[in-house]
């Protein structure tokens, strides 16, 4: 039947209408989310190739810029009085320049010295702690695994290696010596054992007797649990204490050599020696050994001390090893011997 009027071509225009609303309205659900996906594949794109260039640059920078970026770390040494807290905080300070170190920094705290330094990519410092004692003390502290390195001038004892798992492990890293000395404008030379003996007895108090001053004697020791009054008694006084009135000073070599001290006599390391003057010892046979770098180096010197860098293989870290493999390069022995100590090694 034919509709009256506009009514045919109305009825057609709403029925256009409602298809081109079809058309243009919301899309089926395969068809809305493609486009979304296809938005986020570029910024998905952008972040893969920015970490994939940032990994390259790492590695580049890594392999042809010399120094790796490396990780923050820690380690804890002991240094022994006899081995020094400058000698162990220069190593330390090397150790992390070798590292790539930047920024690095030395202060004092409440144990000793702390090294700390930036290292290239991390937000937080490295740190290094230096504590100071004698040598047995700081094997006590390696046992407990209060330290990973301990420097030390002497021999590990049968009770000290008790207290380890397994024996602690040895590094020759430098070379020292027990020294006698004396005012460096003293004519002395020389001394014989038996001389020395009756110095650090008490019986001798005038050094009439030797060179013929007029002069009392003074005698100037280390602290008593120093390496080289240790081994100036195993060595030389026949396992006998000096008895002689003496005054325990931290440095026997500045007390020495102080003004109007002529008569002074004392003890320390080669390394430690200076301005003070060494002394040549003669033994019973009329043999002479004066100390001397060349002497300590070939160990013909009687009074030879080992530097020693020990570590209990059950408790070492990383940074442990490469402190260690640092001791015995070039760079490391470069600064054991500015320190006063005699290389062990040909470098």
């Amino acid at each position: 039947m034919a509709l009256p009027g506009d009514w045919q071509p109305l009825w057609q225009r709403r029925e256009l209408l409602e298809q081109e609303h079809r058309t243009e309205g919301v899309a089926p659900e395969d068809e809305a989310v493609e486009p979304r996906r296809k938005r986020r594949l570029p910024w998905m794109t952008t972040l893969f190739v920015v970490i994939v260039a940032a990994a390259l640059l790492r590695s580049l920078f890594s392999l042809f810029g010399g120094t790796s970026v490396a990780a923050p770390f820690s380690l804890d040494l002991c240094v022994s009085t006899t081995a020094g807290l400058p000698l162990a905080a220069d190593l330390a300070r090397g150790f992390l320049r070798h590292v790539g170190g930047q920024q690095i920094r030395v202060e004092t705290v409440a144990t000793g010295l702390r090294v700390t330094a930036q290292l290239p990519g991390s937000l937080s410092p490295t740190v290094i702690d230096l504590a100071a004692s004698d040598s047995t003390q700081a094997f006590l502290s390696l046992a407990d695994g209060d330290c990973r390195v301990a420097l030390v001038t002497r021999d590990v004892n049968p009770l000290e290696a008790s207290r380890f798992h397994a024996p602690p492990a040895a590094n020759l890293v430098g070379l020292d010596g027990a020294v006698v000395i004396v005012h460096p404008s003293s004519p002395l030379r020389r001394i014989t054992l038996e001389q020395l003996q009756r110095l650090f007895a008490g019986t001798t108090t005038s050094w009439s007797s030797i060179d013929h001053q007029r002069l009392p004697v003074r005698v100037f020791l280390p602290p008593t649990h120093a390496d080289e009054l240790s081994m100036l008694i195993d060595k030389a006084l026949d396992g006998r204490l000096p008895t002689a009135s003496v005054q325990r000073v931290a440095t026997p070599a500045d007390a020495v050599s102080a003004p109007k001290m002529y008569g002074a006599l004392g003890l320390t390391t080669f390394h430690a020696s200076d301005p003070a003057r060494m002394l040549g010892i003669v033994d019973w046979r009329g043999h002479l050994f004066s100390p001397s770098a060349l002497s300590i180096a070939r160990k013909t010197y009687p009074l030879t001390m080992p530097l020693y860098a020990y570590h209990d293989e059950s408790s070492m870290t990383n940074a442990a090893y490469q402190f260690l493999s640092f001791l015995t390069s070039n760079d490391g022995q470069s600064l054991i011997v500015k320190n006063g100590y005699i290389s062990p090694f040909p470098f």
